[in-house]
């Protein structure tokens, strides 16, 4: 069999061809249909984002008097739009996605409150708090709603594939 390769190197070089076009076509569709798998779970992610919060993103003009009960009352759709979009994204990614949802939903950003959901930073508030002797005045009143639009837009900036 060896004699057929070396008396035809044409035979050779073309059989290392055709196996060189067969691997670069299937990663070639193998790429395309992760990419279309992708950009499929993206957009839905992405329309249940903007369907479920339309009211207040990414115009907050109707901001709800009440956003810790509008939001408890999404939660479920987000969550799991969430917890299906996750498995689209690439391993390194996942970790950093999961921390954006999680600062979305919990303003505390502490590890022991990852099952409780903490919407005040959504909240116009002002006030005082104690440092031992220093005061520290707190006024989030222009800025609630930016920090809501920038939690929200972070998380849709996983929907771009780089």
């Amino acid at each position: 069999m060896s004699t057929i390769f070396s008396e035809n190197p044409t035979w050779a070089i073309g059989i290392v061809v055709i196996l060189f076009g067969i691997i670069a076509a299937h990663r070639l569709s193998s790429y395309r249909d992760r990419k279309n798998t992708f950009n499929k779970a993206a957009k839905e992610f992405s329309d249940t984002f903007h369907q479920e919060l339309k009211e207040v993103y990414p115009i907050t003009a109707n901001w709800p008097k009440n956003i810790d009960y509008y939001l408890r009352a999404r939660f479920d759709n987000l969550s799991a739009a969430v917890g299906t979009f996750k498995s689209h994204l690439p391993e390194n990614q996942q970790i950093l996605f999961v921390d954006t949802w999680f600062h979305f939903y919990c303003c505390t950003g502490r590890d022991a409150d990852r099952n409780c959901q903490c919407y005040q930073h959504y909240e116009p508030f002002t006030g005082i708090s104690f440092d031992g002797d220093k005061e520290i005045y707190h006024d989030n009143t222009q800025t609630y709603k930016d920090d809501f639009r920038h939690n929200v837009d972070a998380l849709l900036e996983f929907t771009k594939q780089k």
